[in-house]
């Protein structure tokens, strides 16, 4: 488990690109890494980590792309595709070990509207009951700021503050997700990513299923209340889950069986979750 590794950036715009092109540069000095991706030190460090939280790279020298990061580089390489930011989204929220905190936020943290304080009662609570050494108080403080930076367009967070940067919180790409949204007062509130295609749906349900008992069905409620699953990931409302479900069973890629509290969904499309992505991509170059 993993806190506070990201040397309080939060992730920009145009660095999941440039990884992509550049990754190969991590295996340079330092010094020539930074000229490679035109960032400091410290910036360095904290994009290669989250390549990595995203499921871009490997883990250790020398780096390579891995097959998620080689499908968008082909077909998405500047990452502008919506699809393109829920599937990685989805590698960040889902990644325990590494994005510990964007794990429990998605996850585990079941209030839909929340404080800061909130917040980081809850993951001390959870992490001592998940985690043999706790951090110290401040990397999950961190780690909320950056979160918030990354998923909320309003900056006035500032529980923690040590801006190294300067920047503006609006070259996060996450925020087209619409996720997270300021209130009054210092309240948050989760929010549903209504824009997710549904071809990119459909993969990362397949994504999901890999690790259940059975990989082709699952119940309805379990798709929307389990962790990791594209409800928690995404915070979907049922109408929205539902309605973007029929969209695949007209399109003859999943069935739903509605009976009493006991809807659910089956993948009966052949092909495997990576000829899916490709077709999202083909249909929105046409």
């Amino acid at each position: 488990m993993k806190y506070a590794a990201h040397e309080s950036f939060s992730i920009r715009r145009d660095w999941i690109s440039k990884g992509l092109r550049k990754f190969e540069s991590f295996d340079k000095n330092e010094t020539q890494a930074m000229d490679d991706f035109g960032i400091g030190k410290n910036m360095v460090k904290s994009l290669k980590y989250y390549l990595r939280c995203l499921n871009l790279i490997s883990d250790k020298k020398p780096f390579r792309l891995t097959p998620l990061a080689e499908l968008i580089k082909a077909h998405d390489p500047y990452t502008e595709e919506i699809g393109t930011l829920c599937l990685l989204h989805y590698q960040l929220a889902t990644n325990k070990e590494l994005s510990t905190s964007w794990y429990f936020f998605f996850n585990e943290f079941f209030q839909k509207e929340f404080t800061a304080e909130d917040f980081l009662t809850a993951i001390k609570k959870w992490d001592s009951m998940e985690n043999p050494k706790p951090p110290v108080d401040t990397s999950f403080k961190k780690d909320l700021e950056v979160i918030i930076k990354t998923y909320s367009t309003k900056k006035t967070f500032t529980l923690f503050t040590d801006e190294q940067d300067g920047e503006n919180n609006l070259t996060s790409p996450f925020l087209e997700l619409s996720l997270l949204e300021q209130t009054e007062n210092g309240v948050y509130k989760k929010s549903p990513c209504t824009n997710i295609p549904p071809l990119i749906l459909l993969s990362l349900i397949m994504q999901f299923l890999q690790t259940q008992s059975t990989p082709n069905e699952i119940n309805l409620s379990r798709l929307q209340n389990d962790p990791c699953s594209v409800g928690k990931i995404f915070n979907l409302d049922t109408i929205f889950l539902q309605q973007t479900l029929s969209d695949l069973e007209n399109q003859n890629l999943v069935k739903i069986t509605r009976t009493a509290g006991l809807d659910t969904l089956r993948i009966i499309t052949p092909l495997p979750k990576e000829d899916i992505i490709k077709r999202y991509y083909q249909i929105k170059n046409e």
